[in-house]
């Protein structure tokens, strides 16, 4: 007859819980440092000066040769069947 295992199994599994709990709790304790951001510098604030100014030009979008292209098939696409043949499925 074989021993009985179940209560030593369970207390193995207790263990590991009550370790992980407190291995969670010490990790999360850890004091940290808040983080700090430096101000923007100068260059940084040029840069973002310079990027504000930005326009955006449609005008591509009335071009002539824009108009002229055409879409091929039918949209939405269908997704379709794809990828190899299984040789193996019955």
């Amino acid at each position: 007859m074989a021993p009985n295992t179940k209560p030593q199994s369970s207390l193995i599994i207790y263990l590991i819980i009550l370790i992980g709990l407190v291995g969670g709790f010490l990790y999360n304790s850890q004091v940290s440092t808040p983080v700090t951001v430096p101000p923007i510098s100068q260059e940084g604030a040029e840069i973002f000066r310079i990027l504000g100014g930005l326009k955006i030009n449609y005008g591509v979008l009335d071009n002539v040769n824009y108009r002229a292209l055409t879409v091929y098939g039918e949209l939405p696409v269908v997704p379709g069947p794809g990828g190899k043949f299984d040789p193996f499925s019955p």
